[in-house]
């Protein structure tokens, strides 16, 4: 096992920004990331998006996120129907499927 010091800047009070807290303020931080935009970029791809127009980029940002947010209760209440099925990637999520073909 290694020590390693880390020297942070913060204008949290001294009682406040105990190593502890800190931690757990930047994992609650990446629980976002996780929890969003990681299926905003492996889902609907957000992260190849080339629109410069920054009116474009808004409407289609408000409407992936609305996307999502319809999709996730959905997926979790159906999740225990899906489990035998392979996971769903970028690749295969809207290619339509044929009865009978196997999923891949």
């Amino acid at each position: 096992m290694s020590n390693e010091t880390v020297h942070l800047i913060t204008r949290l009070e001294p009682e406040k920004a105990s190593s502890e807290a800190i931690k757990k303020m930047k994992r609650d931080y990446w629980k976002i990331e996780s929890a969003l935009h990681y299926r905003l970029d492996t889902v609907l791809d957000e992260d190849r998006s080339r629109v410069r127009n920054p009116k474009a980029a808004l409407v289609l940002e408000i409407f992936r996120r609305l996307a999502l947010s319809f999709a996730m209760p959905w997926i979790a209440k159906n999740k225990s129907k899906t489990n035998a099925r392979p996971p769903k990637t970028s690749s295969n999520i809207l290619r339509p499927t044929i009865p009978g073909e196997p999923l891949t």
